[in-house]
C-alpha cells in the first residue's frame, strides 16, 4: 500500500505542476499532465486493494487512512472527470494538490473504529458515499469561491486577466449546480447506509441522535438552495455563498459535532 500510495503522490503532484506551468504559459491541455493524472489515480486506486483492512484475518474497523484515502481518491477523480469531459484544468491547480495531501497523510494514521461491526457492505457505503458527498460539497465551494473572485476581478480593472486566467461565469455556475447537486445524491446514499447499518447491527435507528439529525439537516439545507437556484430565486452571487456557507457548517458537522451514540446504541 505504502509504495502504491506514493506513486500516486509523486504522479498527482507532477500532473499539478504541469498544470500550472500551462496555465501561466497559456498553453492548451498537453498529454504528460493527463498522463501522470491517469497514473495517480490508478495508483490511488490501487492502494486500496492493499488496505490492511482487505487483508483476511486482520483486525476488522474504520481508520482514518481509509477515511483519506477515500477522500483523496475521489478529488483526484473529479479532476480527472473534468479534464475527460471539459478539458478544464483550472480546478486540477488547486485541487491535485489537496489530493496528494490527503493520500500522503493516508500513509500514517490510527485505527479509529476496532471491531467486527464496522464491516460489510452497509458501513462501506456509510463512510464511502459520505466522504464522497462531502468532496463533491468541497468542489462546488470552491467553484463558489472562484465565481465571486472572478465576478470581482470582472468589476474592476483586471477584466482582461480574469477572463485569460478564470473559467467563465457561467461555466463555474453551472460547475456550482453539478457539484452540489451530485454532493447531495452521494450524501443522501451515505446517510441511508448509516441508518441501514445502525438498524442491521442495533435493530434502533436513533433519528435525532445529534449528528445523524443534523446531517439530516444539512442535505435538506443545500436541497432547498438547488431548488431555489432552479427556479431562478437564488441569483448567482447569493447561490455561491449559500454553497461556501453550506460547506463550511458541513465542515463543522464533520469535526465538531459527534457523540458516542453515533456509533453504539445509547
Amino acid at each position: 500500500m505504502q509504495i502504491t500510495l506514493a506513486i500516486a503522490v509523486v504522479a498527482l503532484l507532477l500532473a499539478a505542476f504541469f498544470r500550472i506551468l500551462e496555465r501561466a504559459a497559456g498553453k492548451t491541455p498537453a498529454w504528460h499532465g493527463t498522463l501522470t493524472l491517469w497514473i495517480g489515480l490508478a495508483a490511488a486506486f490501487a492502494s486500496f486493494l492493499g488496505h490492511p483492512g482487505a487483508a483476511t484475518g486482520a483486525q476488522a474497523g474504520f481508520s482514518l487512512p481509509l477515511a483519506l484515502q477515500i477522500a483523496g481518491f475521489v478529488l483526484a477523480a473529479v479532476c480527472a472527470w473534468l479534464e475527460w469531459r471539459s478539458r478544464e484544468t483550472f480546478f486540477s491547480l488547486f485541487v491535485l494538490p489537496v489530493s496528494a495531501a490527503l493520500l500522503t497523510v493516508a500513509a500514517v494514521g490510527e485505527r479509529l473504529l476496532v471491531g467486527t461491526q464496522f464491516r460489510g457492505p452497509w458501513f462501506l457505503l456509510h463512510v464511502g458515499f459520505s466522504i464522497a458527498g462531502e468532496c463533491l460539497f468541497f468542489m462546488a465551494a470552491l467553484a463558489a469561491i472562484t465565481y465571486l473572485i472572478a465576478l470581482k476581478r470582472l468589476k474592476d480593472k483586471n477584466r482582461l486577466r480574469a477572463v485569460s486566467f478564470f473559467p467563465p461565469l457561467l461555466r463555474l455556475e453551472s460547475l456550482m449546480t453539478g457539484f452540489l447537486g451530485g454532493g447531495c445524491v452521494l450524501f443522501a446514499a451515505g446517510l441511508f447506509g448509516g441508518f441501514a447499518w445502525f438498524w442491521l447491527q442495533f435493530a434502533i435507528l436513533d433519528p435525532l441522535e445529534p449528528k445523524k439529525a443534523l446531517s439530516s439537516l444539512l442535505l435538506v439545507v443545500f436541497v432547498a438552495i438547488l431548488l431555489l437556484r432552479r427556479r431562478e430565486k437564488l441569483p448567482g452571487p447569493r447561490f455561491a455563498w449559500s454553497i461556501i456557507a453550506g460547506f463550511l457548517l458541513s465542515m463543522v458537522l464533520t469535526f465538531g459535532i459527534d457523540s458516542t451514540a453515533h456509533w453504539f446504541p445509547r
